[in-house]
C-alpha cells in the first residue's frame, strides 16, 4: 500500500469516526460533555492532515533524472523544484516525497496515541477511578440555590462526564474511541515495520520512466 492511498484510509476512517458522533449527538439526541468535545478535536486534525497530505501528494511530479517538482505554490502558480538525487533514493531508498509523508504519519501517529489517552482517561473517569474536570460537574457552586437564575439554568445544562451515555458490550463510547485510537496506532506501526524503505508511486512512476525502454525487432 502506498502512503496515498493510506491517506485516503485515514481521511475515510477520521470523517466516519467524526460523522457517528455528530450523528448520535444532532440525530439520536445524546448530548456530549466536556470531554466528548475534547476527544473530537484529534479526529479534526487529521481529517485536516490527511487532506493536505492527498494535495501534496497529488501534486508532486516526476521531472527529469535529479529532480522532483511540487506544485505547490497556490499563491503566484509558479513550480518550484526541489534539489534531489537518485543517489539519495538508493542509498535511503526514500524519495522527497515520500520523506514528506512520513513526517506526517508520524504526526498522526502521536496525535492517535493522544487520542487513545483522552479516551482512556474519559473512561476512568466514568468508572470513577479518578475525577473528572470541573467543567463536568453538575451542580456546585453554580447551582447553589443562592446564585442567579441563568447560573442556576445554565449549570443544569452541563452533561456530567462521569455518567456513560451508553455501554455495548461493557463499552462506553470513550472506550471505544481509545480502542480505535490505538488500532490506528497499531496499523501506522505495522505500515512502518513491514515497509520501512519503501519507494512511494511517485518514485515508482520516476524509475519506470528512466528505465530503458526495449527495442523493436
Amino acid at each position: 500500500m502506498d502512503d496515498k492511498s493510506l491517506w485516503a484510509i485515514f481521511l475515510a476512517l477520521a470523517a466516519t469516526a467524526l460523522g457517528v458522533a455528530l450523528a448520535f449527538e444532532h440525530i439520536g439526541g445524546l448530548k456530549p460533555c466536556a470531554l466528548c468535545y475534547r476527544q473530537r478535536l484529534p479526529y479534526y486534525f487529521l481529517i485536516a492532515l490527511s487532506i493536505q497530505q492527498l494535495i501534496v501528494l497529488s501534486f508532486f511530479h516526476g521531472q527529469g533524472k535529479d529532480a522532483y517538482y511540487v506544485y505547490g505554490s497556490f499563491f503566484f502558480g509558479t513550480k518550484t523544484a526541489i534539489p534531489t538525487s537518485d543517489q539519495m533514493i538508493k542509498a535511503v531508498g526514500w524519495s522527497p516525497a515520500l520523506l514528506y509523508s512520513r513526517l506526517g504519519l508520524i504526526i498522526a501517529f502521536i496525535v492517535l496515541l493522544v487520542s487513545a489517552g483522552m479516551g482512556v482517561h474519559h473512561a476512568g473517569v466514568e468508572w470513577k477511578w479518578w475525577p473528572g474536570p470541573d467543567a463536568c460537574a453538575g451542580g456546585g457552586a453554580a447551582a447553589d440555590a443562592s446564585g442567579s437564575l441563568i447560573e442556576r439554568m445554565q449549570a443544569a445544562r452541563v452533561v456530567r462526564c462521569d455518567e456513560a451515555a451508553g455501554r455495548f458490550l461493557g463499552l462506553s463510547f470513550a472506550g471505544y474511541n481509545a480502542l480505535f485510537s490505538l488500532g490506528l496506532a497499531a496499523f501506522l506501526a505495522l505500515h512502518f515495520y513491514f515497509k520501512p524503505n519503501a519507494h512511494n508511486y511517485i518514485a515508482a512512476e520516476h524509475a519506470r520512466s528512466e528505465a530503458p525502454k526495449p527495442r523493436k525487432a
